[in-house]
C-alpha cells in the first residue's frame, strides 16, 4: 500500500514529517554539441494551438519562483479561423490561440509576451510567419521578435506601432532580420535555440487588462538529420532534442535499436551510454551492424545488467560516421526502472513501509505538533463537511480557462480537497476508520 498526497504543506514540513527530501522532477535540456559540418535537412515548424494546449510555449520574460503562469493560456480569441485547422470534435468552430492576459502591477513601462525553446537552423532563405492580436487601452510602442542563437547572441526584429484590436499577419524573411541587425555576412547560418515575441507599452495602465494573442506560427529552416527509428517506438518533443521511448526497461531485458540516418551513406555506427546527470561521461559503448536485407542499422544486442547499463536514467548517443568523421547523431533516453516500482505511482510521498518510522518521528517535538495539526484539521473537516452534500459542479467551470467561474466555487473545491487530504493522512498514519470512512 502506498499513499499519494498533495496540498500546501511546505517542503520543510514534509522533510520533518516523513524524513525524506522530495525533489521535483527536473526536466532540463541536454543539447548535443553538433559540429558545423553535420548533415542538415529541410524542416518546417508550425503551430496553430488547435489541440487546446500551449505546446510548450511559456511566458516571457520569465516569471520568478513559479512553475505555472496563469496569465498565459490557450483559449478562444475573436477573429478569423486558423490557417492550419486541426479537428477537435465538438469545437471545430473555435479558433484557439496562445494568449497572454496581463494587468500591470504599476503604471509605467511594461514588456511581456511568450517564448518557445526550439532548435532549428536558419539562413537567408528562411522565413518566419505568425499572426497576432493586441488588445490594449494604452498605446503599444513596438512588437519585437527575438531569435536566441548559439553562443549567447540574439537577433531582434522590431515592428513599430503595431496595429491593435484586429488579427494581423506577419511574414518575415531572414534577409529582413539580417538587414535590421546590420549583419554583413548574410551567408552565415544561425543555429536557433529559442525565440520570443514581446510587446512594449511605455505607459501601461494598472487598472486595465492587456491581451496579446499569437497564432499560426510557421518557421522554415533546417534541422540536423535525425535517426529514423524502426525499433523501439519513440516520441519526440520539438523543444527537446532527445527521443523518448514509449516504454521503460528492466534488468534482464534486451535493448534493441533499429533504424537509419536516411540517405547519408553512413559507413559505421556506434552507440554510447551515459548517465542522464552526466551526459558527457561514457559508461558503456557498443556498435551497430548493417542489415543488407532490411537496409537498417541494428544495434548489437545489449542485455541490461550491471555489466552494461542497469537501474537508472540513461542517454544513448547514436552516432553515424563516414570516412571516420561524424556526420549525424541522435540521442535517446532510456529508463531502467527498479522492479520495486511496479504498480506504484512515481510521485508517492511515502509508502506502507514508512509508516512505523513516521509514527516514531511524530511522538516527540518538534514533529509532534505537525501530526497534531493534521489530526485537528481532519476532525474539523469531518464535523463541518458532510460528504453527502458534495455535488458535481465542474460544469460551471470556465470552458476556455478551465477555472472556476467565481470564488465561491473555488473555495468549495478547495474545502473538499483539504478534507480528503487531511483525513487520508490520518487514515494512512493512524489507521483511523473514522477518517477512512
Amino acid at each position: 500500500m502506498a499513499y499519494f498526497l498533495t496540498g500546501n504543506l511546505s517542503m520543510g514540513k514534509w522533510i520533518m514529517f516523513t524524513g525524506k527530501i522530495v525533489f521535483p522532477a527536473v526536466f532540463f535540456a541536454i543539447t548535443c554539441a553538433f559540429a558545423a559540418e553535420r548533415a542538415l535537412e529541410s524542416y518546417t515548424y508550425q503551430e496553430c494551438f488547435q489541440r487546446g494546449d500551449l505546446a510548450a510555449w511559456y511566458s516571457y520574460p520569465h516569471m520568478q519562483d513559479t512553475a505555472f503562469d496563469p496569465t498565459l493560456y490557450c483559449g478562444e480569441f475573436p477573429g478569423t479561423t486558423d490557417v492550419w485547422p486541426v479537428s477537435r470534435p465538438g469545437v471545430d468552430s473555435l479558433n484557439y490561440s496562445a494568449i497572454r492576459k496581463l494587468k500591470p502591477n504599476s503604471r509605467g513601462e511594461c514588456t511581456f509576451g511568450l517564448a518557445k525553446r526550439l532548435e532549428i537552423t536558419l539562413d537567408e532563405k528562411s522565413t518566419i510567419l505568425w499572426r497576432f492580436y493586441i488588445k490594449s487601452y494604452s498605446p503599444v510602442e513596438h512588437l519585437t521578435l527575438t531569435l536566441f542563437v548559439s553562443e549567447g547572441s540574439k537577433l531582434n526584429y522590431r515592428i513599430e506601432d503595431p496595429i491593435k484590436n484586429s488579427w494581423e499577419s506577419t511574414v518575415l524573411s531572414m534577409t529582413e532580420i539580417i538587414e535590421q541587425n546590420s549583419i554583413t555576412n548574410s551567408a552565415k547560418k544561425f543555429p536557433l535555440q529559442a525565440l520570443s515575441l514581446t510587446i512594449f507599452i511605455p505607459e501601461a495602465d494598472p487598472d486595465a487588462y492587456i491581451y496579446f494573442a499569437v497564432d499560426d506560427i510557421k518557421i522554415s529552416g533546417y534541422k540536423q538529420t535525425e535517426f529514423n527509428f524502426s525499433e523501439p517506438p519513440v516520441t519526440r518533443l520539438s523543444e527537446w532534442p532527445v527521443f523518448i521511448p514509449e516504454h521503460h526497461y528492466h534488468t534482464g531485458d534486451t535493448l534493441i535499436i533499429k533504424g537509419s540516418f536516411g540517405d547519408l551513406n553512413i559507413k559505421e555506427m556506434t552507440c554510447s551510454f551515459s548517465s542522464f546527470a552526466e551526459p558527457d561521461s561514457i559508461h558503456y559503448s557498443t556498435s551497430f551492424r548493417y542489415n543488407k536485407k532490411t537496409g537498417l542499422w541494428e544495434l548489437r544486442p545489449v542485455e541490461i545488467s550491471g555489466n552494461t547499463i542497469d537501474k537508472g536514467f540513461w542517454i544513448a548517443s547514436i552516432t553515424g560516421y563516414r570516412k571516420k568523421k561524424i556526420v549525424a547523431e541522435s540521442r535517446m533516453t532510456i529508463i531502467v526502472a527498479p522492479d520495486s516500482l511496479g504498480g506504484e505511482h512515481p510521485r508517492l510521498m511515502f509508502g506502507a513501509e514508512d509508516i512505523s518510522d513516521i509514527k516514531k518521528r511524530t511522538e516527540n517535538p518538534p514533529y509532534a505538533p505537525i501530526l497534531e495539526n493534521i489530526l485537528s484539521r481532519a476532525e474539523r473537516s469531518r464535523n463541518e463537511l458532510n460528504p453527502d452534500n458534495l455535488v458535481y459542479n465542474l460544469h460551471i467551470l470556465d470552458r476556455i480557462r478551465n477555472r472556476p467561474a467565481n470564488l465561491s466555487v473555488l473555495r468549495s473545491i478547495r474545502r473538499a480537497a483539504s478534507a480528503v487530504k487531511y483525513n487520508a493522512l490520518e487514515y494512512a498514519v493512524m489507521g483511523s476508520k473514522e477518517a477512512g470512512n
